[in-house]
């Protein structure tokens, strides 16, 4: 459960006018204890009040607007209740707490484990839905990276403009960074080595009209003779890989590794690393690793054509179908219904979560 981090409005009024007119040690602290005795029933504790005497000067400097002092009570108010955390770190969390929620459309809230969350509170035809995500628990640090919280603000301030299909590009990144991230706790990058040969070996088939002649050469010419003397047994396929040349195509072969030893010059082997970004590939490495439980797999399709879509701007989107569990659904209509939108958002942050809570888990 979710519990918005709220004050009475009186409560943070009397506080903000007597912060505004003179902020002074005494003050905060005063203000503080304050909402300590009314609000939470308990005296201020040693710790906060040698938090606020160490760092007056930088949580005054927040006390501007009546929104950063409500914050700020019950930051320390968490920091009280845990008395886990070191000053430096509570630096760190004011910090990035503060600092960072005030660019944000959502706001912060804290659930029933301590968790400092953001939440979104979302319109729809439905009404509204909140979504939120961690972002700081005293031993796992932080949760959820802020770089995916500012892609997912974006991407709901485009939702709330009527933007739908930014809004949907913009998760479908965010979910993309996410299960690079989480194949990473498995050892998976997005790279992969290929060996290449850079010497080509060309061949020469003859047909008498009874027996054929194979003959393979050197890439300088010379004559290429298997290393003892045999049969060697290959399969070729026909590959559907476009040559340059219109009159040519590639050939598959696939043989013996020994005798693919003897048709490649080990000598001159060479390792080519490729990044293989891409929604597709990242979602077929994290089936294959049992990293998605919260929707089927036909889902995986669905977001990856999606993904292709909206990459590449059609300028015609009612004529590109996209299979959804509602069916064969035209690009347009996503413009055209949020709630739409909303069902595929839904599924993005409740995997964003989950797995960046089993990646810090896992870090421990």
């Amino acid at each position: 459960m979710i519990h918005s981090l709220q004050l009475s409005s009186s409560q943070v009024a009397s506080t903000y006018s007597k912060l505004k007119a003179k902020i002074e040690l005494i003050h905060l602290k005063q203000a503080y204890a304050s909402v300590c005795k009314n609000t939470l029933n308990m005296p201020i504790d040693e710790l906060t009040e040698k938090i606020i005497d160490d760092h007056f000067e930088f949580l005054a400097g927040f006390i501007n607007q009546p929104e950063q002092t409500n914050l700020l009570f019950h930051v320390l108010t968490y920091i009280s209740e845990k008395r886990l955390l070191s000053l430096t770190d509570t630096q760190r969390l004011l910090d990035e707490c503060i600092n960072t929620s005030n660019a944000r459309l959502g706001s912060l809230a804290i659930n029933d484990d301590s968790i400092i969350c953001v939440s979104w509170n979302l319109g729809s035809d439905e009404g509204h839905e909140t979504i939120w995500l961690p972002k700081i628990n005293y031993q796992l640090d932080e949760i959820v990276p802020e770089s995916l919280i500012q892609l997912l603000n974006s991407s709901f301030l485009c939702l709330a403009e009527g933007f739908n299909l930014s809004a949907l590009s913009l998760a479908l990144l965010a979910l993309e960074t996410t299960i690079w991230d989480h194949l990473l706790m498995r050892g998976i990058t997005r790279s992969r080595t290929y060996e290449r040969y850079p010497n080509k070996v060309t061949g020469k088939l003859e047909w008498n009209g009874v027996h054929h002649k194979l003959d393979l050469f050197e890439h300088d010419g010379n004559l290429k003779n298997p290393n003892s003397p045999g049969i060697i047994d290959f399969e070729i396929y026909r590959s559907s890989k476009q040559h340059r040349d219109e009159d040519k195509c590639y050939l598959e072969i696939v043989i013996d590794r020994n005798h693919a030893e003897w048709l490649s010059d080990a000598s001159q082997r060479e390792e080519i690393t490729k990044e293989h970004a891409g929604l597709g590939v990242a979602l077929e490495r994290a089936r294959r690793e049992e990293l998605i439980h919260l929707w089927d797999k036909p889902l995986d399709n669905t977001f990856r054509m999606l993904r292709n879509a909206l990459a590449h701007h059609p300028s015609n989107p009612e004529n590109i179908r996209i299979q959804t569990p509602f069916g064969n659904v035209s690009l347009d209509k996503f413009s055209d219904e949020p709630n739409l939108v909303l069902f595929f958002i839904r599924r993005i942050t409740e995997y964003i979560s989950d797995a960046y809570f089993e990646c810090r888990l896992t870090s421990l």
